[in-house]
């Protein structure tokens, strides 16, 4: 008879342990879940984690190195650039980000596709700029074979295009540069940041100088030196 009693007290006992409530307390659980809502609300987490877990995997399949707890601080930081840093605090809300994460995937070009493809492109910079660098001849007849077979004539005019824009754009640093090497060559200090030595006149250029002393200085009590020589033999 009292066995059971007994144990009925032991169930109990155990039972307190496990209810949300305490399992709250002790840090066990994140959040506790109202039973009415429990379905809404597991709706939105499972909604988010797909999301989440479709840019993480293009993350990753760049960036072999990067592991899931960075590629979600990744996410989250582009989730406080896109909504403010008032707005950081939403990040714990999982319809909030699902809904944000969605948005994003499904528009033609939006901030997270737009980083994905950065990191996509700067990755394979990295990995053709080993690979040139360790095999120069086989990288570059690579590209040439890339460009002839594996791409069509509309990319490659493309292609075409954006060299033309490059050297174009280093023609005109390589002309400023020399432009900029000519004035400091000829001496105008003022356009190449030299500093000019002070003569006592307040002014460092050397062509204003000569100009102010090729005026004739009518305080001079000599002035003879000014007089034309009109005497004859």
């Amino acid at each position: 008879m009292l066995m059971s009693m007994y144990h009925q007290v032991a169930l109990s006992f155990a039972d307190l342990h496990d209810t949300p409530v305490r399992m709250y307390e002790k840090s066990c659980i994140t959040e506790v879940v109202p039973w009415r809502t429990s379905r809404q609300y597991f709706y939105w987490v499972l909604k988010r984690r797909l999301c989440e877990n479709r840019v993480k995997n293009e993350i990753q399949r760049v960036i072999l190195n990067k592991n899931d707890a960075e590629a979600s601080s990744m996410i989250r930081r582009w989730f406080v650039e896109h909504t403010g840093q008032h707005n950081q605090h939403q990040w714990e809300d999982n319809r909030i980000v699902a809904q944000w994460l969605e948005s994003q995937l499904k528009a033609p070009s939006s901030q997270v596709l737009d980083n994905i493809r950065c990191i996509q492109r700067d990755a394979l910079t990295r990995q053709i700029q080993g690979l040139y660098k360790d095999f120069p001849s086989a990288t570059f007849d690579a590209l040439v074979q890339l460009i002839h077979s594996g791409m069509t004539q509309q990319q490659r005019s493309d292609l075409l295009s954006a060299l033309v824009s490059l050297e174009s754009e280093d023609d005109n640093i390589a002309n400023t540069n020399v432009s900029q090497q000519t004035v400091c060559d000829s001496g105008a200090t003022s356009d190449c940041g030299g500093t000019a030595t002070d003569t006592g006149s307040g002014s460092g250029n050397s062509s204003v100088q000569s100009e102010i002393a090729a005026i004739p200085n009518s305080n001079n009590n000599d002035t003879s030196s000014n007089i034309p020589n009109t005497s004859t033999s």
